[in-house]
C-alpha cells in the first residue's frame, strides 16, 4: 500500500472552498498547478507542508485490513463487514518529497548523467562474460538476474551484482510531476485498495486515488 515521492496551491479559499487553506506560513499563492490541485480536492481531505513534503490526507480515519494475512485473493473482493472486524484504523494519505524546480540545465546534466550509467549498466554483463548465466526463472521485467553454478561463475556474478548497485546508487531519480515551482517526487500513498489491502470506506480510496489522477493530468512531466 505504500509506494514511493510531492506537491500543490489555490488562490484565496472561501469558506465554501473543498480543500482546507494550506499552512500560512507556506509560500503556495504563486503556483497556479499547486492552486488548481488543491482547489478539486475532495471535501473532507487537506493539504499541509511539513519537512520538505507535501501531505495530502483525508480527515476521517479509515478501516484497513490485510488481504494476504487474511489469504483473500486478489481478484477477490471483501465486505465491509470483514474489513471492520479483522481491520485496524489508520488514514487516506499521499505525500510527495518537492524541491524547488530544477532549472533546464540541471535537467539536461541529470539526464546525461542518468543515461551515461544506463549504459554502463547495459554492458555489465557481457564485462563479466556472465551473459549466459541469465536466469529467466527469477528475472523479472527491468530486473535480470544472474546464476553461477561453479565457484568461478559464482564470483563473476557476485562482482556483476557489486558493480551494479555501485552503479545503481549513482542514478538521481527524476520528478514524478512538475509544478510551477516544484519538482514532486512521490514518496508514499496508504489507506487505499491494493492488491494488498482493502479499505472501509471505499469511497476514502476512490478519492485517493481520483487526487493522484489530478496530480497527473495537471502537472507537467
Amino acid at each position: 500500500m505504500k509506494t514511493y515521492l510531492t506537491i500543490l496551491f489555490v488562490i484565496a479559499l472561501s469558506a465554501c472552498t473543498k480543500a482546507q487553506t494550506p499552512d500560512s506560513s507556506f509560500n503556495y499563492k504563486d503556483d497556479f498547478i499547486l492552486a488548481k490541485i488543491i482547489s478539486a480536492l475532495p471535501q473532507g481531505w487537506t493539504f499541509s507542508e511539513k519537512a520538505g513534503e507535501f501531505i495530502i490526507e483525508r480527515t476521517d480515519s479509515v478501516i484497513v485490513v490485510n488481504r494476504e494475512q487474511l489469504q483473500i485473493p486478489a481478484n477477490r473482493k471483501i465486505s465491509e463487514d470483514t474489513i471492520s472486524k479483522f481491520g485496524y484504523r489508520s488514514k487516506s494519505m499521499i505525500v510527495y518529497a518537492y524541491t524547488p524546480r530544477w532549472t533546464f540545465e540541471q535537467k539536461s546534466k541529470i539526464n546525461s548523467n542518468n543515461t551515461q550509467i544506463y549504459q554502463q549498466l547495459k554492458k555489465l554483463p557481457a564485462k563479466y562474460k556472465i551473459t549466459g548465466l541469465l536466469d529467466r526463472t527469477k528475472s523479472s521485467r527491468g530486473n535480470d538476474v544472474y546464476t553461477g553454478k561453479t565457484e568461478a561463475e559464482k564470483e563473476l556474478v557476485s562482482k556483476y551484482d557489486k558493480e551494479k548497485s555501485e552503479l545503481m546508487a549513482k542514478l538521481i531519480q527524476m520528478p514524478n510531476y512538475n509544478t510551477d515551482k516544484y519538482c514532486l517526487f512521490l514518496k508514499s500513498t496508504q489507506g487505499c485498495n491494493d492488491r494488498e489491502y482493502s479499505v472501509y470506506p471505499e469511497k476514502a480510496s476512490l478519492q485517493l486515488y481520483e487526487i493522484l489522477a489530478n496530480f497527473s493530468e495537471m502537472t507537467e512531466k
